[in-house]
């Protein structure tokens, strides 16, 4: 008896280990949903990242300059649906 408890508890932590978290977090308002302009702000700092700290390292400054332009619209994005706020304090939640 002992054993089919410890399997059924192993079997619910390997399952909730590989669910991402993503799946939690859907358009439907999830448990970790967060405000658009959040996920907007989120997206610009991915383009931002990737220009500043992968392409412009690599001497790719065209790509770099794209990847800037997009974190920029995300940003004005964020901006727009929330002018203000700045996303950043859902972030550091």
């Amino acid at each position: 008896m002992f054993s089919i408890k410890l399997t059924i508890s192993g079997a619910f932590l390997v399952a909730a280990m590989l669910t991402p978290i993503s799946a939690l977090a859907g358009n439907g308002g999830g448990l970790l949903a967060m405000p658009e302009e959040a996920v907007q702000n989120q997206q610009g700092m991915g383009h931002f990242h990737q220009g500043y700290y992968k392409l412009i390292p690599q001497g790719r400054k065209s790509a770099a300059g794209r990847q800037m332009d997009l974190a920029e619209q995300a940003f004005l994005s964020a901006i727009e649906i929330n002018p203000g706020g700045c996303g950043l304090a859902m972030m550091s939640r």
